[in-house]
């Protein structure tokens, strides 16, 4: 069966879901998002088989090994895909006019808990231990925070239309005093020691107000290639750069040397350059590709399912050790590269089957708990108001 042919059965036609009317060209790039984040999070493994069997250095500590060093750099992914992803979401909720939809919110979460439960059921299912501790969480997977960014991205989506009111409000100058102070404060300061309480969703925010000037201002400035090749370049080669030169140095000074992971991190600024760099020029491809879009749509799936509790801390983890006692780690590289290829190919066929089967309950039960919650947060609202 196809998926146009899967599409109609669900209820419509291709255009009514909007997969043939968008431009693949942002889509492509989440896509390519996933990818890296998909890779960033396999290296993830290699370092937790690392830590529970000693099988592999810390990938925090300096080295002359070539292959270790290129798994150094793979942490960079992660967070580049998530600038990726937070950039492109930014981007059309930007002055969108758009109202948040507070069931496409509970369908999110509810969607998450269905598949956070069904794993955890199948693990108990094959006989494994799983602790109180991990029971819970996977119980509650969004208020205990398993998957940061999904947790992050809800909170982001359940402010923006008051940040469009604001930045709506603001005159250029003011935005861009703003951004310039967030620049500073955020990818400047806290990217060499982490301060002014930095944390995810305080980066979520200023990266919306910095997307927001850009779109407002700075389109014609974006609308060259070579400005947004050079900003790539740059970005890239910063990135590189200052992970060698740190790994360098690192190998005669033993401080240094211990803490060469730390400049993986969201407030990384080389990494907000590239992923504002490949957004501007993906955003220029105009071209309609369906199956491109639809695999794009399956990236919160994709995302949840890979990324689970459970399947990264148990599973995964068996799997690199399983490959350092038959094969050893020689081509290390490579197995990181293959393993997330299959994974992603994987999680990305069993978040069709989900969306086309599950998603559709979960739909309807979103629905109705939707049509339950409304009145009650409504009658207190009206109750609230009343105090003076």
């Amino acid at each position: 069966m196809g998926i146009r042919q899967v599409i109609v059965m669900r209820g419509g036609n291709m255009e009514e879901h909007g997969i043939e009317k968008r431009q693949s060209g942002i889509e492509l790039l989440k896509i390519i998002g996933m990818v890296l984040i998909v890779i960033a999070h396999v290296q993830g493994s290699v370092i937790a088989a690392g830590r529970n069997w000693d099988c592999v250095q810390s990938m925090n500590t300096a080295t002359e090994n070539w292959q270790y060093v290129i798994l150094m750099m793979f942490g960079y992914f992660g967070c580049l895909g998530n600038n990726i992803f937070l950039i492109s979401s930014a981007w059309f909720l930007c002055g969108s006019g758009r109202k948040r939809s507070n069931k496409k919110m509970l369908n999110m979460v509810l969607d998450v808990w269905i598949i956070s439960v069904m794993y955890l059921l199948l693990f108990v299912v094959l006989g494994e231990k799983i602790t109180i501790k991990d029971a819970i969480k996977s119980f509650f997977p969004t208020i205990l925070n398993n998957n940061w960014y999904i947790t992050g991205y809800l909170l982001l989506y359940a402010v923006f239309p008051y940040l469009n009111r604001m930045i709506e409000r603001m005159t250029q100058r003011e935005l861009l005093t703003f951004n310039i102070a967030g620049f500073c404060l955020y990818y400047g300061i806290s990217f060499v020691k982490r301060s002014f309480f930095v944390n995810e969703f305080i980066l979520f925010i200023v990266m919306y107000f910095f997307i927001a000037y850009i779109k407002t201002y700075m389109n014609t400035f974006f609308a060259g290639k070579k400005v947004n090749y050079t900003l790539l370049l740059l970005g890239g080669g910063m990135t590189a750069g200052i992970t060698l030169l740190t790994n360098f140095v690192g190998l005669k000074i033993e401080y240094i040397g211990t803490h060469i992971g730390y400049w993986v991190s969201m407030s990384n600024p080389f990494l907000l350059l590239i992923a504002v760099a490949l957004f501007q020029i993906f955003r220029q491809k105009t071209f309609v590709n369906t199956a491109v879009n639809i695999v794009s749509g399956l990236s919160l799936y994709v995302y949840i399912i890979h990324e689970n509790l459970l399947m990264r801390t148990i599973f995964r983890p068996r799997v690199f050790y399983y490959i350092y006692t038959r094969v050893g780690y020689q081509y290390i590289v490579l197995w990181v590269l293959g393993f997330a290829a299959l994974l992603f190919t994987g999680s990305a066929m069993a978040a069709f089957v989900f969306k086309c089967t599950v998603h559709r309950l979960s739909e309807r039960i979103t629905q109705k708990i939707y049509g339950k919650i409304v009145p009650v947060y409504d009658r207190w609202i009206r109750l609230a108001m009343k105090i003076n």
